[in-house]
Formats: structure tokens, C-alpha cells, sequence
């Protein structure tokens, strides 16, 4: 998806040899979760070609809500299951306040995995997981969560550890846990993010926006 100002372009790209059928569903929404526009529409898209979709113009939108206030997200579906998701934002992260999504999640086991079950009760940007004292590699990690969207992201079960060690050690942030700028505390949390080693993508993209 491209964004330009109240506009936004959508494609759909298939780099298989033979042509691709499903859905895409869109909503444009408020960061609260406030529903404003949305729609369904079945797709076909040609082999080894990228194609427009659509253009938005979401001008009266935006000029209502305020840029800072919404989220365009679209997903693309193949019988029934996600395959593809996209989110755009009409302002800089920097110039948004992001509202606290209000995390929530639950964890199980099943074998030898974990199953970690995700709900914002807001729009969450560039949510991540952590699991303290473990190198995992989750299912997904670094993605948006819609208001009132549950997720279920999945990883391995570190060898020698209880589903209880598992529920303590587990965090997950989002980018609305970084202060405005101009807080006092802004200098704190730059050197504190400057000190994790090794720095993750989103500790990157936290100081970015503190700058």
C-alpha cells in the first residue's frame, strides 16, 4: 500500500506462475477503534504481476477525525485464512499519541510449543514480544493489532521450562509505551535504549521516534 496525503493505493502482487484467487478486506478506522469506512471485495490476480486495486481518497476523513487519529488496514484472505496484512498511517509515528491498546494475553501449551493468544483494545503499533533468558523466534513479531483484534502467535518451549516460568518471563510492548517528546524523562529512556545489547528493531524504531 502507498499513502500520499488523504490517498492511499493498494496492490496485490502474484509471483506465483498461475493466477491467484481470494479476498481483501479493508477497514478505516480510528485509533480507538472507531469504525469509519470498510469494505470486502474478491480478487483475482494474474500470475507473475502486480496490480492496483484501488485508490482511497479518504480527504473528508481525515479532515473530521484528524490525520493523527487514523488507521487504514487491509488484509488479503485465502480460503478464509490471512495471508497478507497491511497498515498505513496518515501521520509520522512521531506526531502521533498513540492510546494505550491495553495489551492483553493469555499463554498455553500444546506439545512442545507455546501458543500465545494477543488482544488490543486499541490500535497497537509495531507490537513485540520478549521472552527474558530465551532465544526464540516467534511466529510473528513487530506487527500491528487492530482494536479489539486476537492474535495467536506461536514459538518453540524452551528446553527445561514450565509453562509458569513462561507467563512470568513474557512481555510485550507496542509503541505506545514510548513517552511524547519533550517528556522529561525522554533522556532516560534514550540511554536506556542505547544500552540493550544487542539493540532490537524496536528499541530502534523507539529511539527514532524520541528524536
Amino acid at each position: 500500500m502507498e499513502e500520499d496525503g488523504c490517498h492511499v493505493r493498494v496492490f496485490v502482487a502474484n509471483d506465483q506462475l498461475t493466477p491467484w484467487q481470494g479476498t481483501w478486506c479493508w477497514a478505516l478506522e480510528t485509533l480507538n477503534g472507531e469504525l469509519v469506512e470498510t469494505g470486502t471485495v474478491e480478487v483475482n490476480a494474474n500470475p507473475l504481476t502486480a496490480s492496483l486495486l484501488t485508490v482511497f481518497d479518504f480527504t473528508r476523513a481525515v479532515k473530521k477525525h484528524g490525520a493523527a487519529q487514523l488507521v487504514f488496514t487491509a488484509g488479503l484472505y485465502e480460503n478464509g485464512q490471512r495471508v497478507s496484512r497491511q497498515a498505513v498511517l496518515f501521520a509520522r509515528e512521531k506526531e502521533i499519541i498513540f492510546p494505550n491498546p491495553e495489551l492483553h494475553w493469555d499463554v498455553t501449551q500444546e506439545s512442545d510449543r507455546l501458543l500465545i493468544s494477543l488482544t488490543a483494545n486499541a490500535f497497537a503499533r509495531y507490537v513485540e514480544l520478549q521472552l527474558d533468558g530465551a532465544d526464540v523466534v516467534f511466529s510473528d513479531n513487530f506487527f500491528d493489532l487492530q482494536a479489539c483484534e486476537t492474535i495467536q502467535i506461536s514459538c518453540p518451549l524452551p528446553d527445561g521450562w514450565t509453562l509458569e516460568k513462561v507467563k512470568s518471563a513474557l512481555h510485550v510492548h507496542s509503541l505506545a509505551d514510548v513517552l511524547p517528546a519533550g517528556s522529561k524523562t525522554q533522556d532516560a529512556i534514550k540511554h536506556m535504549l542505547l544500552g540493550l545489547k544487542p539493540a532490537s528493531l524496536i528499541s530502534r524504531i523507539i529511539f527514532s521516534f524520541l528524536e
